[in-house]
């Protein structure tokens, strides 16, 4: 579902944001549910951000865009023990 950047803005409802590097952005969907993980970088804030969102059939990914700072990076090693 994601094929690139404007992808990502455009199912989260946000606005495109030319500060935002996207590192890493996965969407899964099966059964009428989806989630989604994207992992960022701002180039303003010189940091890594973390953003999570799902829904049922009936709504999408829409409103869920908070980005929570990736405050210690060896937690995203661990949840991708093999590499991103």
């Amino acid at each position: 579902m994601f094929s690139d950047k404007e992808s990502v803005f455009d199912n989260f409802a946000k606005a495109n944001d030319e500060d935002i590097v996207i590192c890493f952005a996965n969407y899964e969907y099966e059964d009428y549910s989806g989630y989604a993980s994207v992992f960022y970088y701002r180039n303003s804030t010189k940091k890594f951000y973390e953003n999570y969102g799902s829904h049922c059939s009936c709504f999408g990914l829409e409103g869920q865009w908070e980005g929570d700072e990736v405050v210690v990076f060896e937690e995203l090693e661990k949840r991708f023990p093999s590499g991103l």
